[in-house]
């Protein structure tokens, strides 16, 4: 199996290939959106077909696959992996085969288990006779009994050029899209992939949300950020952040930018604009975003960087 269709990873694609056929208890590992579910689902698809062919097999199995396979379990997508998700992996490993010789158990979010379910687990993973693919990007969040029954393997961040392959020639964003949600994911820790489109959306209301920053009523600043979902504001204050930094760039006649399908309405922002008060203004939203990990309410600390940021601009 060469995993011709796999982006990145060179430095580890022995060790998969090396996987196949190889029944047992691995645990992949590392940062969001760096392809550990897409490989598990890939060698899960190759571990049931029947003829062991890498493109278009028809066999019973492999067209089985993409409604819903028989032998094969996924746990772990909503977030939360109980005691009776365990019960069912239990339940499912028990019973022998229906359309394949082996059965595949994927544990997404393997770290969200709870330590009542993790000693449950350890059994089944010991004395299985197929195999379980563990998901995680928090290795260290999973007990150590489990991660001594594994074969662990790591899997490093997308630069930024990977990145923009699978967001462009996968997932359909136009190129330009893709290069500014690359750009963005490159070296980050966010779930880029799934949240690309929201990434997007809040790239648009920025320059939308500039104009009304520029207005008079600052009453009309307050109501556009309550119309932001709160699980969302941080996505918008880091968009935020990269126009404003196209716009500081370009009014020092520097024309690389990130955001260069929206070149034109950028340039009209920065006709006008006060560089040193730009400056002041990306430092608050920055010391914001260093923040946002923390216990804090991103609407109201938003808020209060928006009265500061006014403060500047009126000045």
């Amino acid at each position: 199996m060469k995993f011709s269709n796999l982006i990145g990873h060179e430095s580890i694609r022995g060790k998969l290939c090396s996987l196949i056929g190889v029944p047992g208890a691995y645990i992949f590992y590392g940062p969001p959106s760096t392809g550990k579910r897409t490989v598990a689902m890939t060698l899960a698809r190759y571990f049931l077909c029947r003829e062991k062919i890498e493109d278009e097999c028809t066999c019973g199995s492999c067209l089985s696959f993409t409604g819903g396979h028989p032998d094969l379990l996924s746990v772990g997508q909503n977030g939360k992996i109980l005691v009776e998700d365990i019960d069912e992996i239990i339940s499912f490993v028990s019973r022998a085969p229906l359309v394949s010789n082996t059965k595949i158990v994927i544990i997404n979010n393997a770290d969200i288990i709870s330590y009542e379910a993790s000693n449950r687990l350890l059994k089944t993973l010991e004395e299985s006779p197929f195999t379980f693919f563990l998901v995680t990007s928090e290795l260290s969040s999973i007990i150590p009994t489990i991660k001594s029954r594994c074969i662990k393997i790591s899997f490093e961040a997308l630069n930024q050029d990977e990145m923009v392959n699978v967001l462009w020639k996968r997932m359909g964003f136009d190129l330009s899209q893709a290069r500014i949600i690359g750009w963005i994911g490159a070296g980050s820790s966010a779930d880029i992939f799934s949240n690309a489109g929201t990434y997007l959306k809040y790239r648009d209301l920025s320059f939308d949300f500039i104009n009304v920053l520029n207005a008079s009523d600052f009453i009309n600043v307050w109501d556009f950020i309550d119309k932001i979902p709160k699980n969302e504001l941080t996505v918008f204050n880091t968009m935020l952040m990269l126009v404003l930094t196209d716009i500081l760039l370009l009014s020092y006649c520097i024309e690389s930018v990130v955001n260069a399908d929206r070149r034109q309405d950028l340039q009209k922002l920065s006709k006008n604009v006060n560089s040193k008060s730009l400056i002041l203004v990306l430092n608050i939203l920055s010391q914001m975003k260093k923040n946002s990990h923390l216990n804090i309410n991103m609407n109201i600390a938003l808020k209060s960087a928006m009265i500061k940021i006014w403060a500047i601009i009126k000045a």
